[in-house]
């Protein structure tokens, strides 16, 4: 794959990103089947209505956004070939050789029917991660401008994926797109030959803008339990394979080559700050004690193997946002225990939930260690593709989830914030909110302190219990070439580029 290089010109007041090569490269042979173990299905095939990384797998071949996604998480440009932003827009540029596979050729008008349908509301979690968009102006076939209401500093991030990605407008309009994913990407589905919920197939894209890219002919994806991917693997059945943490010693003495990019950022959420359905957790003291219960340690080195980084805060040393000043909040169980009974509390009870063998293993360990200061936690078991649903719904007082948005801002806009998806009670702190609109507004250097600060604070009051960066390895056949973990997203890889022997 021939890398595209992003220039930056910084200009008063305006950040303008420009490819420097916009030309496709050399065609690659692409050939033979890349065969994948992936833990769930896919859930729907629109990718306005997903927000869980994990189905990130399922959407990768047949779509694409504006905006691509490096390894690290880095702006990339795919559909869009350059773009200005300002603090009142962003103009794209977009590709003039693209069609979808229905035939449909993108432009302009295809961007404002994929913004209008995340804005209609149907997904109210993505709806709310384009609220700074205010309209969307045509300019020409190939330019597009997205007028803002409001500060937008992480809008090109949340671009690069479920918000951003482009879906035929044909295919929305007529809502065959919930049957069968209708992209631009390098690969289609092919429904013939996919089983829904066993195995799904996708075969080349011959219109395909960037034939350089395309590695292999075909791409299969199984859904399988965590033992049937590492025995497949093993056998030779897989060239790709989540490695859950019970298997890691078996597949190092294997001698396996396992990729572990950084994953999302799990924390136990405490929604219920006010104690409306469990009175006890509206004491910061009892939330501080949750904190001091959990072994974070014993967490990464027993239960992950070691594929973890503790921490009590949400950005990691060596992060611009990440706190020197923050306090004590790691492993104690006796102060754990002085502030159960500081504040008159000898236990209590709270529901969360769970939908599969890696949320089962999440909080199962954490549950033991709260129940050391008579903490019960009471685990419910949801079906798949409703962790959402669920973190929203207010029936639950906490739960352990990812913290999927990388940028200080979206961590606001979907934790904090008092009308964040995931503050069902609509707690509202005004010294957290002050920062985060000033931080919002000023560059990114100058904000950094702000948010570093907003971090701090939301972690020394108990909003989040955060337990760490989860590392989500991933076995890799010699038979595969150039395949690349996604930071952020379990156990997700980029199919761009990959080649099977």
């Amino acid at each position: 794959k021939m890398m595209k290089k992003l220039g930056i010109c910084l200009l008063t007041g305006v950040v303008v990103f420009t490819m420097l090569f916009a030309m496709a490269g050399p065609a690659m042979a692409a050939k033979g089947t890349l065969r994948v173990g992936w833990s769930i299905p896919a859930r729907k095939w629109n990718p306005h209505l997903n927000t869980a990384v994990m189905l990130l797998g399922h959407l990768e071949p047949v779509y694409e956004g504006l905006v691509g996604e490096g390894p690290k998480g880095e702006l990339l440009p795919r559909l869009a070939t350059k773009w200005e932003q300002t603090k009142d827009s962003i103009t794209f540029t977009l590709r003039d050789d693209v069609v979808f596979h229905d035939g449909t050729k993108f432009d302009a008008n295809a961007v404002k029917a994929n913004i209008a349908d995340v804005q209609s509301g149907r997904y109210p979690p993505n709806a709310k991660k384009l609220i700074a968009i205010s309209s969307v102006e045509v300019i020409d076939a190939t330019h597009v401008r997205f007028h803002l209401n409001r500060p937008a500093p992480s809008l090109l991030y949340t671009l690069q994926r479920f918000a951003g990605l482009m879906v035929s407008p044909a295919a929305l309009k007529s809502n065959s797109v919930d049957k069968v994913p209708v992209g631009t990407g390098p690969w289609k589905l092919d429904p013939k030959r996919t089983i829904s919920g066993t195995k799904y197939v996708y075969t080349l894209n011959k219109e395909y803008w960037d034939p350089s890219v395309q590695g292999v002919a075909e791409i299969e994806i199984n859904v399988l339990s965590v033992e049937q991917q590492f025995n497949g693997f093993a056998s030779g059945e897989l060239e790709v394979a989540g490695l859950h943490s019970a298997f890691v010693p078996r597949a190092k003495a294997a001698g396996y080559k396992i990729l572990s990019p950084e994953g999302p950022h799990e924390a136990l959420h405490i929604y219920d700050r006010t104690g409306k359905i469990v009175p006890e957790l509206a004491d910061p003291r009892i939330r501080r004690a949750l904190s001091y219960a959990i072994d974070r340690k014993a967490f990464a080195r027993v239960v992950l193997q070691g594929n973890s980084i503790p921490s009590t805060q949400r950005y990691l040393p060596g992060s611009q946002w990440h706190s020197e000043e923050i306090e004590d909040l790691s492993y104690n169980l006796k102060k754990a225990k002085e502030l159960m009974a500081e504040a008159g509390v000898k236990g209590f009870t709270f529901d969360t939930y769970s939908q599969n063998a890696f949320f089962d293993m999440m909080n199962e360990p954490i549950a033991g260690m709260l129940k050391k200061i008579g903490v019960t936690m009471n685990i419910k078991s949801i079906p798949i593709g409703q962790l959402f649903v669920a973190a929203s719904s207010g029936k639950y007082a906490a739960s352990i989830m990812p913290l999927i948005e990388r940028h200080p801002y979206d961590f606001y806009q979907a934790k904090l914030a008092p009308d964040a998806f995931m503050n069902p009670f609509k707690y509202e702190d005004k010294e957290i909110d002050a920062l985060a609109k000033k931080a919002a507004r000023m560059d990114e250097k100058s904000a950094a302190p702000l948010w570093t600060e907003m971090s701090r604070l939301a972690a020394e009051r108990g909003y989040l219990i955060h337990i760490g960066s989860v590392h989500f390895a991933i076995m890799v056949s010699k038979r595969a070439k150039n395949v690349k973990g996604r930071s952020f997203s379990p156990y997700n890889i980029f199919f761009r580029g990959v080649t099977v022997e």
